[in-house]
């Protein structure tokens, strides 16, 4: 393919893109390729050679090492902690094992199952250290109160004691929790797509959790804890005093705490309008794309040319370890092209791919010979593309839609959201139009067939013949010279019938008129999408609003819209978390009613639910301030997915501790 080069460090190449079927393992699959590839190399002329562009395991295997790093850590901090408050070894080895228990346990269930080691399960697992501690820590707590009420009773009988004493919280504890997140596995789309191995994993832990808890901790309660164990820290004592202290305060100004409780959660609303919402924030992949588009009636010569400028840019930024570049790619032919900047590890570098993108679009912004973009990959699976891509379709002529679009265009850049605006078509490509002469033709014993086969001959570069080499039979393609199209219409010979030559301008005239360069189909109407790349100060939420004020008007002029690529994605995916937390919360309550036989307590343990998620609302709210400081280099937080999955966490969380609460209180009562 002529209209095709790929270069690799400014070396010529043969670019070869391998992409995994959807039920396959990327590893294993990059592990093969690797292998075919060592193998591959032993077998190639000394003057070739073959590299890796990108191998997206590295990033994969990077990403697991951290989880799996992580998943230490917190069990490391979670050990510290227990005894901070436990201050005994034989107190603190009992909850500690319950973790390894858990995960083995849960790890089972995964492989009856089918499901994978992948960063969601494996981020699950560290979710879920911090769960499964809390009933073994409740059983040892216990256990040790009965020994001191009882210090006579057999060590066996206290742990049965003890266990009698806290089995219902904490079956009703497990079953609420795992309840908070099996919704999430019979999702739909790609909410369900990713979070349905997630769900299945943690709610499995927290019920194998609730399994140790109810049948190993109490044996080890039983032969593992010394007699005179005890759990009086000094320290501990008097902060529980000082919390009593602050308590009975509450408690003597109860109308304006129960006002406090009412009005709060009206809060809520607000504090997640302010919010800035995406599907999910970016992720540092280790490289960056770039697209760039000439004029097009740009050649590839041009696009060669002026791409050498973005590769001087690509070695002036230090973070650079390998770049590509594929001229002809890109959609639009060979005035278009994609180049890739391959970062060097991140341990080697303090910035991100999205500073770095930053950086090369200053750096092309006023280069007037291309557009230039630059954006990194999405980190989700799914619809691939630009951040914002809107899509205006009409059965009206493309011209007229595309002028709506540019005045659209017009309109967002004003707004500071992006870094980038175009649509995926332009009425600017040059269509060259020519009439035949018939009858002049035929007067020449011409016919227009011949005329029409020669003009494709040599304007299409086809197969005009065949030959013979070495007892083969070769395609015989025609190649021009580069020149204009005047040239060609003059020059083009056809041979007459009576031997004599003559040109097709003999018989045909020309003339030139714009057209579009590309016409899309969107529900069978013609369509015009406009796509953009934003800044980091905006999500697409944002973008989104201000497309949704254009509906009702857009609709006026018989101009209709939607979402296409990664904004189709968010828009149908957004929200769907907040349907799960409902339908977890309508779920818990009936199962509250049923173990509680009360409508009261139920109520009591769900209301601490919107006071928690508005407190966890307003420190993020807290933390988009604290980002807009000059010098403050902490990521901005967006509601997304993955923060959203934090809230339906703290769902099930703060209602496991209503429970407890409520259960203890009815026990105090009795």
């Amino acid at each position: 393919n002529n209209d095709v080069e790929a270069l690799f460090n400014n070396h010529t190449g043969v670019f070869l893109s391998i992409d995994s079927l959807p039920n396959a393992n990327a590893l294993s699959v990059l592990a093969k390729v690797k292998e075919k590839l060592s193998a591959l190399e032993k077998s190639l002329p000394p003057q070739l050679h073959q590299d890796v562009v990108y191998d997206a395991s590295i990033f994969i295997e990077d990403s697991v090492f951290e989880v799996v790093r992580t998943i230490f850590e917190a069990s490391l901090i979670v050990i510290v902690m227990i005894y901070a408050f436990l201050r005994s070894v034989h107190a603190v080895l009992i909850p500690v094992l319950a973790i390894p228990l858990s995960l083995i346990g849960v790890m089972i269930i995964m492989f009856v199952f089918g499901m994978s080691l992948n960063l969601l399960t494996l981020l699950a697992m560290m979710l879920a250290i911090g769960l499964v501690v809390d009933d073994a820590i409740l059983i040892v707590e216990h256990t040790v109160h009965w020994r001191q009420k009882y210090p006579n009773a057999s060590p066996i009988e206290m742990a049965k004691a003890a266990l009698s004493s806290i089995a219902f919280p904490l079956i009703v504890m497990t079953l609420i929790l795992a309840i908070a997140f099996l919704p999430l596995a019979f999702m739909s789309g790609l909410t369900g797509a990713l979070f349905r191995e997630f769900a299945l994993t943690l709610a499995g832990a927290v019920c194998v959790s609730g399994c140790v808890a109810l049948i190993v901790s109490p044996a080890l309660c039983a032969y593992g804890l010394p007699q005179n164990t005890t759990l009086d820290v000094p320290w501990m004592n008097r902060l529980t005093e000082r919390y009593l202290e602050i308590l009975k305060n509450i408690f003597n100004h109860r109308p304006i705490v129960m006002g406090v409780i009412l009005v709060l959660p009206l809060f809520l609303l607000g504090f997640y309008i302010l919010l800035p919402t995406e599907l999910a924030p970016k992720e540092d992949q280790g490289f960056a794309l770039v697209s760039y588009r000439g004029p097009q009636t740009a050649s590839l010569e041009y696009t060669k040319k002026y791409a050498q400028k973005i590769d001087k840019i690509f070695q002036t930024v230090p973070e650079t370890q390998d770049r590509f570049f594929i001229n002809g790619a890109g959609g639009f032919g060979v005035s278009s092209g994609l180049a890739g900047l391959i970062a060097t590890p991140w341990s080697q570098r303090s910035r991100n791919m999205e500073a770095i993108c930053a950086d090369i679009s200053h750096s092309t912004h006023d280069m007037p010979e291309l557009e230039v973009y630059a954006f990194t990959p999405s980190p989700l699976p799914g619809p691939d593309g630009l951040d914002f891509q809107w899509v205006l379709y009409s059965p009206e002529d493309i011209k007229s839609l595309a002028e709506k679009a540019d005045k659209l265009i017009a309109e967002l850049s004003g707004t500071g959201y992006f870094a980038f605006l175009t649509t995926d078509t332009h009425i600017n490509k040059l269509n060259q139009n020519i009439i035949f002469d018939g009858e002049l033709a035929a007067l020449n014993h011409v016919t227009q067939l011949q005329l029409g086969q020669n003009h494709i001959l040599t304007l299409a570069e086809g197969r005009s013949s065949y030959y013979r080499h070495a007892g083969q039979q070769l395609d015989l393609v025609l190649r021009s010279r580069d020149r204009s199209f005047s040239e060609i219409m003059h020059q083009l010979p056809l041979m007459h019938t009576l031997n004599t030559v003559l040109t097709n301008d003999d018989f045909s005239s020309f003339y030139c008129n714009a057209v579009p360069n590309n016409i899309f189909q969107f529900n069978q109407m013609n369509s015009i999408t406009i796509q953009g790349v934003l800044f980091p100060i905006a999500t697409l939420g944002d973008v989104i609003a201000i497309a949704e004020s254009h509906r009702d008007s857009l609709a006026e002029d018989g101009v209709f819209m939607d979402y296409t690529g990664p904004t189709r994605a968010y828009v149908q995916e957004h929200g769907k978390l907040v349907l799960v937390a409902l339908a977890a919360m309508i779920i818990m309550y009936f199962l509250l009613l049923m173990l509680f036989e009360t409508y009261v307590d139920p109520f009591l343990i769900l209301m601490t639910i919107p006071l928690a998620i508005c407190g966890a609302l307003s420190a993020m709210n807290f933390m988009q301030i604290i980002v807009m400081l000059p010098g403050c280099k902490t990521y901005a937080i967006s509601l997304n997915i993955y923060t959203e999955l934090a809230l339906l966490t703290l769902l099930g969380l703060i209602t496991k501790h209503g429970i407890l609460l409520v259960d203890v209180a009815n026990h105090k009562r009795k």
